[in-house]
């Protein structure tokens, strides 16, 4: 069989999908206990984790020979301490403002929230920020942020149209794309003082 992190470096989605499923319970229950995460964003933060390790071993971040199945389950928990405490890092930074996009129902919702955004003298500026950025996304974040949240494609379509190995796969995936772009849209907030 191999091991699994190599067999991913050398291309094998397969072996994604057997470390996805081997360590998912596990990784879980760790995380679940240590940072008090539960349900779907428990979920949420074990898919950022796992996807963080294929990114890296795509990318060639982690060089083949170097992290034996040993020691993966480590390295998806402290992966995902890592990304749980960088969220609780901005949240704090950034309150609880959301974009438009963070809105599963977007745009069908967007005029029930037209009142409480007219309070903000910035609402335009900031509207026009997120769909500027949105268009400079690099691949494959800009097709699958477009599949999302402009073609109103499920996690299971997008995975389909992609390649991924799942809905979750996929799912993590815009997930993380969000994220790039909330940075990149706060950073232009702060740079524009709106």
């Amino acid at each position: 069989m191999g091991n699994l992190v190599d067999r991913i470096i050398k291309g094998d989605l397969q072996a994604f999908d057997d470390l996805y499923m081997k360590y998912k319970l596990p990784v879980m229950s760790i995380l679940s206990k240590s940072t008090g995460v539960k349900g779907d964003d428990l979920t949420d933060l074990f898919h950022s984790a796992a996807l963080a390790l294929f990114e890296n071993c795509t990318s060639g971040r982690i060089k083949e020979g170097t992290l034996p199945d040993s020691n993966v389950r480590a390295y998806l928990i402290r992966t995902a301490k890592n990304i749980f405490l960088a969220g609780m890092r901005k949240k704090e930074r950034y309150g609880k403002f959301m974009l438009p996009l963070d809105d599963p129902d977007y745009p069908e919702n967007i005029e029930k929230q037209l009142p409480d955004q007219e309070q903000d003298p910035d609402f335009e500026k900031k509207i026009e920020q997120v769909r500027d950025a949105v268009w400079k996304m690099e691949a494959p974040c800009d097709e699958l942020l477009m599949l999302r949240h402009f073609e109103r494609r499920s996690s299971e379509e997008i995975a389909s149209l992609k390649g991924y190995a799942n809905g979750d796969v996929a799912k993590n995936m815009v997930s993380r794309c969000m994220k790039k772009l909330k940075a990149y849209v706060m950073g232009k907030f702060e740079e524009l003082g709106i």
